[in-house]
């Protein structure tokens, strides 16, 4: 037993020395010197976005430091290399969709061990996601595949993934180093997936490609941040970031936070509070002018007056004209949501009965700038014939009739209160019971 240990860390001590060779054969007729250039591509070798915002307040416009992630474990140190930082993905599938007949299908539940509650789904034809632990911490570069098929792709270093499903493909298979593997139906374009720890997670050390990881620390340790010059060329299907400034990425699968540009983007504040869940404001920007950023998908670190406030994510897919994003609860504005019980009564009508409701807003401004804030409540909506909704008073508010949303726009001055209110009544047979909140 002492021999094999000894062996063993005799392996592991060779494992983090990084090693690579690529044979080339050159055939010519004439003995002569020529130059030529190689290029390859590797896998376990990629970068993802993040953004540091910070807002000194609501008078200024936000400064944006747009930062890149990038990790390497291709078995070779980069060392004072120009590194090119490209929106391509290699291993994503570049054959254009082709769309099928869509034929209705009743839901397969899943069995023999998947994930209960899942089922397959024959439309997907892409899907994204990512993969965790238990704790919810990204498990780097797991494999996923598609069951009966040679498709298979490799999570990023934060543990997102994007795979193409081919037809009557069903299941997707996940596994990782030291983690029990799953195997789920094909049932959203979306599939976030925890993999649990193996029983022997404790004694194993992962050893591969020259990396040497402890598999309890399934995250990533950023190893340097170093603001360099950056330029940006778009491309007909991408874009691409080009340091100018020679840079090492050692082989150890850990990040090198890169900061690539900071920028100051001007935005429209605006606060943002629907009491009925969360009493709480929300300061939100809304930026219109951001297609010329280059913003990728990304986690954002936000800091308002000099404090910390949290992460929040940055999605220019959905973002349409006017790119929002949330900085964060502002507690110097109070917003209380109350029920009037003077104005909220019972009565019985014949075969029915009225609940008679009315909600009071009050909102104060205790900063020392003026406040734009959208304040947003709800009538309820009947779905039954026999249940009536009287939309009675909404004073000031904008109402929409299908989804009972109601909005107010409120502009506050430093120190001043408003005060806001809506009523209703719900009219219901008197042996029935409604679920009010």
């Amino acid at each position: 037993m002492l021999k094999l240990n000894q062996q063993r860390d005799e392996l592991n001590k060779q494992a983090t020395t990084a090693t690579s060779e690529v044979v080339v054969t050159v055939q010519s007729k004439e003995t002569s010197n020529a130059d030529f250039s190689l290029s390859y591509f590797v896998e376990k070798a990629g970068w993802y976005p993040t953004y540091d915002i910070r807002v000194i307040d609501i008078k200024h416009p936000i400064t944006m430091a747009y930062k890149a992630n990038v990790y390497q474990s291709s078995g070779e140190d980069w060392k004072d290399v120009k590194l090119t930082l490209s929106t391509a993905n290699p291993q994503q599938d570049g054959e254009k969709p082709e769309l099928p007949t869509w034929y209705l299908h009743y839901l397969t539940p899943q069995f023999n061990g998947v994930i209960n509650g899942s089922y397959y789904n024959p439309n997907v034809r892409e899907v994204t996601g990512r993969v965790t632990n238990e704790s919810g911490q990204p498990i780097p570069f797991a494999a996923i595949a598609v069951r009966g098929t040679r498709t298979g792709v490799a999570a990023d270093a934060n543990g997102f993934f994007r795979i193409s499903i081919p037809q009557n493909a069903t299941t997707l298979s996940f596994s990782a180093t030291g983690m029990e593997s799953n195997e789920i139906f094909v049932s959203s374009t979306n599939m976030n997936v925890a993999l649990h720890a193996g029983k022997e997670m404790s004694e194993i050390v992962v050893t591969a490609m020259g990396i040497k990881r402890e598999p309890k620390k399934l995250g990533y340790s950023t190893a340097t941040s170093t603001p360099l010059t950056v330029s940006e060329k778009e491309n007909n299907t991408s874009f691409s970031f080009d340091i100018e400034m020679p840079y090492s990425i050692l082989n150890d699968g850990k990040v090198a936070t890169v900061e690539m540009k900071t920028m100051e983007v001007a935005a429209q504040y605006e606060y943002y509070c629907v009491p009925k869940f969360d009493e709480d404001a929300f300061l939100t920007a809304k930026i219109t002018d951001w297609n010329d950023l280059n913003l990728l998908e990304g986690e954002s670190n936000l800091f308002f007056e000099g404090t910390f406030l949290g992460k929040a994510m940055i999605n220019p897919k959905t973002a349409g004209d006017t790119l929002n994003i949330s900085l964060g609860r502002d507690k110097n504005i109070s917003v209380k949501r109350v029920s009037v019980k003077e104005y909220s009564k019972k009565q019985l009508l014949g075969s029915n009965k009225i609940d008679y409701r009315t909600f009071e807003i009050n909102i104060r401004n205790n900063k020392k700038q003026p406040i734009n804030l959208i304040v947003e409540d709800q009538f309820p909506v009947s779905t039954m014939k026999e249940v009536e909704v009287d939309k009675i008073e909404s004073k000031e508010a904008e109402l929409d009739n299908d989804t009972g949303k109601l909005k107010w726009t409120i502009q506050l001055d430093p120190g001043k209160e408003k005060k806001i209110d809506f009523k209703y009544s719900v009219k219901y047979p008197k042996n029935n019971t409604l679920a009010f909140e």
